[in-house]
This record gives structure tokens, sequence and C-alpha cells, in this order.
């Protein structure tokens, strides 16, 4: 009888964890992040990117009120994953997600981490040794400006560079991904720049390597501070952004020309920059990711013009 008893206890111990087990949340499997960044409304944009077909993403409580997350984009061939948003004030006080603490603005912004061209480049003849921090460093200095504490941090554009396969027998980057897709975003930014995430809110800035014909599909589904849209658009419009005694004026300049100055382009960015200046305080900060028509690279030694995209 007591065998019988102890027996019948196990069974029913191990039928309650497999019903906890089964209950566990699928977005317990973080793919990357949590992060934080402002969006082009001015508010914390909370971001997680987690496996394709989650119940529900996680819970994100804002100074002690629950937020309803929702998925941005559905998932597909080159995004098998699911990106969680939720949207909280610029002030929160106190965020988590998942009961994990998150970065929120100080009243007073003092330390800024800002960089760009983070990526590890594999493009053609252009190839770094991904795996090398001296070759590819941002993984050591995301590192390092985690551990100074930044208040906030400015990426200004291009995140991703492995645009084409490793050479067979290079060493360097056999095996990495590439191409505009979730396992490449993750090897040249996410998992790189997880301390950063750890440690400040974000600015993002849309560089060349993020316009359409390159890595653009998967800016708009991960980082684009606008709302989601279905569609890979070639400019976004600019916001200015009111935060810790900063101003600062976004504009999306992924898609400028180096030696062209077409006519439709010169239209739009005139009146896209005439509508963002005419707002702008005094000693505000213009982000972009490089200057429009202003300047262009050059092979000094046979002073050749090169207008190859870098």
């Amino acid at each position: 009888m007591g065998a019988c008893y102890e027996a019948a206890m196990i069974a029913r111990h191990f039928w309650i964890v497999a019903i906890l087990l089964a209950a566990s949340p699928a977005w317990a499997e973080t793919l990357g992040g949590p992060w934080v960044e402002l969006g082009a409304d001015g508010r914390l944009s909370v971001r997680v990117v987690v496996p394709s077909g989650v119940a529900a993403c996680p819970r994100v409580v804002a100074d002690g009120t629950p937020v309803e997350p929702r998925q941005r984009g559905a998932a597909d061939g080159d995004f098998a994953v699911t990106v969680c948003v939720a949207d909280v004030p610029a002030a929160t006080g106190a965020l988590t997600i998942d009961d994990k603490p998150l970065p929120t603005l100080p009243a007073g912004i003092k330390r800024i981490a800002i960089f760009g061209d983070t990526g590890c480049r594999i493009a053609g003849k252009a190839l770094q040794n991904c795996n090398d921090p001296n070759q590819w460093p941002f993984p050591v200095i995301a590192k390092q400006a985690a551990a100074r504490k930044p208040d906030l941090v400015i990426h200004v554009g291009d995140y991703l560079y492995r645009e084409g396969a490793c050479p067979a027998g290079r060493a360097g980057c056999a095996g990495s991904p590439f191409g505009d897709n979730w396992p490449t975003w993750k090897a040249d930014f996410f998992d790189p720049a997880a301390p950063l995430f750890a440690a400040a809110p974000w600015v993002v800035v849309r560089g060349n390597h993020e316009v359409c014909r390159r890595a653009g599909p998967g800016w708009f589904r991960l980082l684009d501070p606008h709302p989601a849209r279905p569609d890979c658009a070639d400019r976004t419009d600019p916001y200015r952004l009111s935060i810790g005694g900063l101003e600062l004026l976004l504009f999306d300049g992924a898609d400028a020309d180096d030696f062209v100055a077409r006519p439709d382009k010169v239209a739009a960015y005139s009146q896209e920059l005439a509508s963002l200046l005419a707002k702008a305080p005094p000693h505000s900060w213009l982000l972009t990711h490089r200057p429009v028509w202003a300047m262009a690279q050059a092979d000094l030694a046979g002073l050749t013009t090169n207008q190859t995209e870098q």
C-alpha cells in the first residue's frame, strides 16, 4: 500500500511539473534583446525578439502598470522570429519585461555612447575576420562602453555588413551568416550589442546599409522607430526628440546620393529639412548617417572617383 501511494505521489508530482512546463511562456527563450529605443513619437519603445509562433509576448510593466505588448510584423522565411513591442512614456521611472529590469532615461543626460558602422564587413574582396576582436572590435567596444554606464546610446547607422558569403578556405569568417535575415542581424548587431542594451536606452539612425535594396526589410522589422509598416520605404519622415535636456533632430538620409543631385531628391530633402529646422530650438543636434551631397570617395593615387557603395 505504501509503495503504491509513493508511486502515485511521484506520478502526480511529474504530472504537475509537466503541466507547469507546458504552461510556461513560449517567449522564455529570448533571441535578441530586450532593448529600449526612442520611438519617433518620443515614447520609449520596449522591444524583444522571440521565436516565431509565440502565444503571447513578454509582460511589460511601466511604473507598476502593465502595458499590453504587440507583435511587429509577421514571421517569414528570412525572419522566422517574432518582434514584440510595447510603448511607454519617456518619463517612465521603473520598467521591466518579464520581471527583468530595463534601462530608462534619467532626468538629465550627461553621458552618451555614440558610434556607427558597426558590422563585420563580408562583401566582395573586403573581408574581415569576424571572430578576431582586432579585426572586428564592436563586441569589445560595446562591453567597454556599457561599463562606463552611459545615460543614452546613439547609433548613427550601418548595422549590417555581412552582405556576401565568406569565401571557401577563409577561416576568419567561415560559417558566418550573410544577407538581410535574422541570423545575420543577430550575429552582426544584436549579439554584440547586448551589453549596451542592458545599459541604456537607444536612439537609432538609419544608414545607407539599411536602404531597401540592402538591409531595409530587416531595419523596418527590427529597429525603425516609426510604427510598423508592410513595405520598405526609401525615406521616412524626420522627427524631433526632446529628452534629458537634449534636442535631437532625426533625419533619414540613408538613400542620399554622393555624386548626383536628382531633382526629386533635392526637393524631398529640402522640404523635410526645412520643416525639421523650422521648429528646432537653439543648440539642437542633427542626427543623420552621412552628409548629403557633401562627401565622395576618391582614389588618391589615381585621382579617380570611386562610386561603389560603402
